[in-house]
């Protein structure tokens, strides 16, 4: 059923593999934030990625050299990005499909403007013209120029707890703890929240890697959580305007909804659209459960 991994797809899959190594456990012993990076980084890492070359399968063609430079570049640019590293994880895919798509196109365009299988002469492919593979990935990069697709949108985790509408407004209204674990997605290198600080009905969280700022503000059935300030890498992402937890009695039960509102910076919105939508929404189970269950 499943075919035998092959030598170029192993090289592959140890390039990623060795770019996130690299980050999550090479980089802190290479970077202090007061000091800077050591000669570690400039010994070593090329030393690892010249080998990574050096032992990697000899691609032909201009569709195997295309991916392998863009994999080199990729796992070689995610050292420096600090939580940036996510946006790339998040990325790649995107990245290594459009070189793929285009370089298949273009491979024999300078004789033919057109790509008809492996083989220009034999091959039985669907011919693709070349312009027209370029126009459309070219138009694709208009969103956000000469057009665009809505940007705003919200997405809600729900939960029913076993307890009284009075005791979810106290925890509501509670200054956060983030004691609890992080799911497996947060995990991937976001910023994570080192603790908290309020003054009033103004919440500072500090992340490792800057904070944000929210005003509290309560509701009979509600309390609404508006953000003033987003020092965070979360900011070049995505902008998180308010959240809001709501309450509503099921007899013994309480029904808990929490809603984060935001507006996606990434495009295009046919592939970030869905990730980003999905990431708040795990941050929004995440904000639910250690609040409401602490």
């Amino acid at each position: 059923m499943f075919r035998k991994a092959t030598r170029s797809q192993w090289w592959v899959a140890g390039v990623i593999v060795a770019a996130l190594a690299i980050h999550f456990l090479v980089r802190p012993g290479v970077f202090d934030p007061d000091s800077g990076y050591s000669a570690l980084f400039f010994t070593a890492v090329p030393a690892l990625f010249a080998a990574l070359l050096a032992l990697a399968p000899q691609w032909e063609g201009l569709v195997g050299k295309s991916v392998k430079a863009t994999l080199i570049a990729l796992g070689a640019s995610g050292i420096f990005l600090g939580e940036g590293i996510v946006c790339l994880i998040m990325a790649s895919p995107l990245i290594l499909g459009v070189v793929w798509f285009c370089a298949s196109s273009y491979q024999g365009a300078p004789d033919t403007w057109y790509r008809a299988g492996e083989d220009m002469e034999g091959g039985s492919g669907k011919q693709v013209p070349m312009l027209l593979v370029l126009g459309l990935v070219m138009l694709s990069g208009l969103e956000g120029l000469a057009f665009d697709f809505e940007r705003s949108a919200a997405v809600s985790a729900s939960g029913v707890y076993p307890k009284s509408a009075d005791q979810i407004r106290e925890l509501g209204l509670d200054t956060p703890r983030f004691e609890k674990d992080l799911s497996l997605f947060l995990r991937l290198g976001f910023p994570t929240p080192t603790g908290t600080d309020r003054h009033g009905d103004v919440i500072t969280v500090d992340f490792t890697e800057g904070l944000m700022k929210f005003r509290v503000v309560e509701d009979e059935y509600s309390v609404v959580f508006d953000v003033l300030e987003d020092t965070t890498p979360i900011s070049s992402w995505v902008e998180i305007k308010r959240s809001v937890m709501k309450w509503s009695s099921m007899g013994d039960l309480t029904a808990v909804t929490w809603t984060v509102e935001y507006r996606r910076i990434l495009g295009p919105a046919w592939y970030f659209a869905p990730i980003m939508r999905y990431g708040l929404w795990q941050m929004g189970t995440y904000l639910l459960e250690t609040t409401v269950s602490p």
